[in-house]
């Protein structure tokens, strides 16, 4: 897992650096886990983030759609959260 933050976030990095078995490759840190350890770590993430940038918004596996191309973030913030129509749960379209 990459997790690239600007380096205003040093403080935060460094945290996750020393809670985590993780690396800095070029400014950026990388966590290796495996599946129920990333998913641990990305509700870490996600309750950290929330307590630190208190007016974005955050969400785990979001799938987000750019002119026809699908990705699937791990977590994702926003400082505008998406309006009702940008909002899908997915689910309930594939159901």
């Amino acid at each position: 897992m990459e997790i690239d933050l600007p380096s205003h976030y040093a403080e935060f990095l460094k945290a996750i650096f020393n809670n985590f078995n993780a690396e800095i490759i070029d400014d950026k840190l990388f966590i290796k886990c495996d599946n129920t350890t990333k998913e641990n770590i990305h509700f870490e993430l996600k309750n950290l983030l929330k307590q630190q940038l208190t007016e974005w918004k955050f969400s785990i596996n979001t799938i987000c759609v750019v002119i026809r191309n699908t990705y699937k973030l791990d977590v994702d913030r926003w400082l505008i959260f998406p309006m009702v129509g940008q909002n899908i749960d997915q689910s309930k379209i594939n159901a």
